[in-house]
């Protein structure tokens, strides 16, 4: 039998895409970095995200990176050049969809 706390943070994750860590947020020094960088970086990548969202949905030919084929990573490798030597490196994942979505339907790119 699976605990209902665990089946709780399974559908947090499907459904809302988070869920609450038990104990809270860990002490760990990557998390610290994580979210040095989210702090320092962050409105600068939304701001070139928005510049470029005309772009949003097309991959990028070019680039090898992982992802770069996705919706998304044309995008994704402009940000990244940009942020060069800063540690931070967008990725285009998979794109959102519906659960039930056909694969080439998509409502746009998703970015880590």
């Amino acid at each position: 039998e699976i605990p209902e706390a665990l089946l709780r943070s399974r559908r947090e994750l499907h459904e809302d895409g988070w869920t609450r860590l038990e104990g809270g947020m860990p002490e760990w020094a990557l998390r610290t970095f994580v979210e040095r960088l989210h702090r320092r970086y962050h409105c600068r990548i939304i701001r070139m995200l928005e510049k470029w969202r005309a772009d949003w949905m097309k991959g990028d030919e070019e680039d090898s990176a992982p992802g770069a084929d996705r919706p998304g990573g044309l995008v994704a490798r402009r940000v990244s050049k940009r942020l060069e030597g800063s540690g931070v490196f967008l990725y285009a994942a998979h794109p959102s969809q519906k659960d039930d979505a056909e694969d080439d339907e998509c409502s746009g790119p998703r970015w880590y």
